[in-house]
C-alpha cells in the first residue's frame, strides 16, 4: 500500500468515526484531524503528478 493509499484510508476511517459520533468532533488533541489528512493527501497527489510529468 502506498503512502497516498494509507493516508486516504486513514482519512476515511476518521470520517467514519466522526459520523458514528453523531457529527461531534472527537477531542483528541494529539491525533491528526480530517484537515491534516486532507492536506497530506493533496501533497502526495501533487508529488505523484510531478513524477508523472
Amino acid at each position: 500500500m502506498s503512502e497516498l493509499e494509507k493516508v486516504t484510508k486513514e482519512k476515511l476511517e476518521y470520517m467514519e468515526k466522526y459520523i458514528e459520533n453523531g457529527g461531534k468532533v472527537i477531542d483528541l488533541r494529539n491525533d491528526p484531524t480530517f484537515l491534516d489528512y486532507f492536506k497530506r493527501e493533496q501533497e502526495l497527489i501533487a508529488e505523484r503528478n510531478e513524477k508523472l510529468r
